[in-house]
């Protein structure tokens, strides 16, 4: 090749490159000035007007991981945790000691009750960064979810003794899961230390009021719930739990009282109706215990509320439609040695001497003590 030609092709070489070089800046600038652009959206909490000036500036840089990170903070704003997950997976592919990357990773799988994933990743950002304090309280959080309480309990202890900034929210999970370990006296500590610092977090008044029913310390939990309901008067928890406790301590008027208040907040809520019907029950108000009952049932029919229906119809002496209803709880299953001995009692009543003593025999059969005096006087 002449001299002449091996200079025309290092000039073309040349040109080529340097034309490249200028490309991949353009490139890299335009990719620069559109991330800068969806930064400013971001802190105008413009979510949505950022992706798009994010997701440009991956098209023209697509290792540009600070773009995926920050797309996923904006897609987990919009709770988009499915797009999130995946740009901060991107993000950590493309820079494997990416802490924060790992740690949203992690904490929106965790939002996606992916609780196995959400622990691998935030252990990724503690091993990455030792000191990482949010990433504890969320794997944390991703063990109490997933029942795993002692290991829950050691991540909020860290940052307790670390004096870390989640400290209040450390104490009242930490609370929390010693509280599903049935260490109620260490959950009842806690709870007191949040109390001390921000009584309204987090329920945490009412917490504090089931774990002192866990201990029985029942006019202490009547006072916690008094005090939740004052703070926040829709607690339908802090109602439920009032009336409970109250029963309990069988004043009767009291535990209705507040169920009843509970359920002016949430007319058709089962658990809260259920409980009144206890409470009437207990109070020896039959006639509205059965109203409650029909309601429960008209939502969920179950066996044990076919059996209490039909014991309150008993009592105030509608004997057909009380073996109706128990016959039902046999069918479902329910206690069916208590409901054929009330069944037999209902005959008895009516003076069906041989289908009551039928009834008692059953009952007597499935271990239901109370049938053998029955038996003796129907069974002649």
């Amino acid at each position: 090749m002449s001299l002449l030609k091996h200079l025309l092709v290092f000039i073309l070489a040349t040109s080529f490159a340097t034309s490249y070089a200028q490309t991949t800046a353009e490139k890299k600038n335009a990719a620069v000035k559109s991330f800068n652009e969806a930064v400013k959206k971001i802190k105008a909490k413009d979510y949505k007007g950022a992706i798009p000036l994010y997701t440009k500036a991956i098209a023209l840089k697509p290792d540009y991981k600070k773009a995926y990170y920050n797309r996923g903070m904006a897609e987990m704003k919009l709770k988009a945790y499915k797009e999130a997950i995946a740009d901060f997976k991107k993000s950590t592919e493309l820079d494997p000691k990416y802490a924060k990357a790992f740690m949203y990773l992690g904490y929106c799988q965790m939002l996606m009750k992916d609780y196995s994933n959400a622990i691998t990743n935030l252990t990724k950002a503690i091993e990455i960064k030792p000191d990482y304090y949010k990433a504890y309280i969320n794997r944390g959080t991703a063990y109490l979810k997933s029942k795993d309480y002692d290991n829950a309990v050691k991540d909020f202890t860290k940052i307790i003794d670390a004096k870390g900034k989640n400290i209040v929210k450390a104490y009242f999970n930490r609370g929390v899961a010693y509280q599903n370990m049935k260490k109620l006296d260490e959950a009842i500590a806690d709870f007191d230390e949040v109390i001390k610092v921000k009584p309204e977090y987090g329920k945490v008044v009412l917490y504090r009021g089931k774990a002192h029913i866990g201990k029985k310390n029942y006019d202490k939990a009547i006072a916690d719930f008094n005090t939740e309901i004052a703070s926040n008067p829709k607690s339908t928890d802090a109602y439920y739990y009032l009336g409970f406790a109250n029963l309990v301590k069988k004043d009767y008027p009291s535990a209705i009282s507040a169920l009843t208040k509970g359920l002016e907040v949430k007319p058709e809520s089962k658990k809260l109706l259920g409980k009144r019907a206890t409470a009437y029950f207990s109070n020896k108000d039959y006639k509205n215990a059965i109203l409650d009952y029909d309601k429960i049932i008209a939502q969920k029919p179950k066996g044990k509320l076919y059996l209490n229906r039909g014991i309150s119809k008993y009592l105030v002496k509608d004997y057909p439609n009380a073996i109706k209803d128990l016959e039902e709880a046999i069918k479902l299953k329910s206690k069916a040695g208590k409901a054929y001995y009330y069944i037999a009692l209902a005959y008895n009543k009516q003076k069906k001497s041989s289908d009551a003593c039928k009834n008692a025999k059953e009952a007597k059969k499935l271990g239901y003590k109370r049938a053998d005096n029955l038996i003796k006087n129907v069974c002649k």
